[in-house]
């Protein structure tokens, strides 16, 4: 499927979309999905829910310098057979780095492109799993941390809401 794969538009090492044929390759593992398939997309933040930059740099005056470390950023997909994650910030880097703002710009790029791919998903959540299916949805994270795509502590938050602790 990805032999005739033909990017319009490519966002570095991250993900690439071929408008023509209405699909799009995650560079991880060169895998191709239809557009069809996004339900949803979110941008997330140490495990935050990001409404673009302006939540992504508003929650700098929490840290008396400005200055906030950000352990992860994520695109996350919501897909008829499951989840992805674009990951962006894989290592804790400070919010006040050049590294970490074009990592930002990286992901606010991405989530435009998706909602000029599907927009009516740009106005939905990404879909939660429902309380019966934490179970099935812990085994998933779990999975995701025993790959690395996860942390520990994003996989011990992710419990406690699921768990509603």
């Amino acid at each position: 499927m990805a032999d005739n794969f033909k990017p319009t538009k490519n966002f570095e090492n991250y993900i690439s979309f071929d408008d023509n044929s209405r699909r799009f390759m995650l560079a991880r593992g060169n895998r191709v999905f239809s557009y069809d398939v996004l339900k949803g997309y979110e941008l997330v933040e140490d495990n935050s829910r990001a409404k673009g930059l302006a939540r992504a740099y508003s929650l700098d005056f929490l840290n008396p310098d400005g200055v906030r470390p950000v352990r992860s950023m994520k695109v996350r997909l919501v897909l008829e057979e499951g989840e992805e994650f674009i990951p962006l910030v894989i290592t804790p880097t400070k919010s006040n780095t050049v590294l970490y703002k074009k990592l930002a710009d990286m992901g606010q790029r991405i989530m435009e492109k998706l909602t000029e791919v599907q927009p009516d998903n740009c106005t939905k959540p990404a879909p939660q799993p429902s309380s019966c299916d934490y179970t099935e949805e812990l085994r998933r994270l779990h999975g995701l941390m025993t790959e690395g795509i996860i942390t520990q502590e994003e996989f011990d938050a992710k419990k406690k809401q699921l768990l509603g602790l």
